[in-house]
């Protein structure tokens, strides 16, 4: 066996160095390519880290607000379908009241007063609703 001479094994010595960088930063770009994620993000943004935490706090506040909104919308739809139904069911319950009240028919008096009270317990009934654990 040839000794290996002093300039020999330097260079090999950095060579072998230089191979080790080098799969580290083949591991790492695996890495990232796999997760979609840079691993040292501080050191590739410098000093823009503190604007990419703003970016994502922001957007987790738009997430936050998304869903709020979502939320709010149920809610006002189910109002809005709530209060449609109410005035179906009481449409046309004073004109009936009235004219049975001109016309001085008793009976017809208590049957709108029978359908005014059942349009009541359906408005009741419809409020009493709820939406996502919350009554309307």
């Amino acid at each position: 066996m040839k000794p290996i001479g002093i300039p020999t094994q330097l260079s090999f010595e950095r060579l072998s160095g230089a191979v080790a960088l080098l799969r580290g930063q083949a591991a790492t770009a695996r890495n990232e390519v796999a997760t979609g994620r840079i691993e040292k993000l501080p050191e590739h943004l410098g000093s823009a880290t503190g604007d990419a935490q703003l970016l994502r706090r922001a957007a987790q506040d738009i997430a936050l607000r998304r869903d709020m909104i979502a939320r709010a919308d149920l809610r006002g739809s189910v109002v809005q379908d709530t209060l449609a139904s109410i005035q179906a069911a009481t449409a046309g319950l004073h004109a009936d009241l009235a004219a049975a009240t001109g016309r001085g028919d008793e009976t017809a008096v208590r049957a709108a007063a029978r359908d005014a009270a059942g349009g009541l317990d359906t408005a009741i009934a419809r409020l009493n609703a709820r939406v996502e654990g919350g009554a309307l």
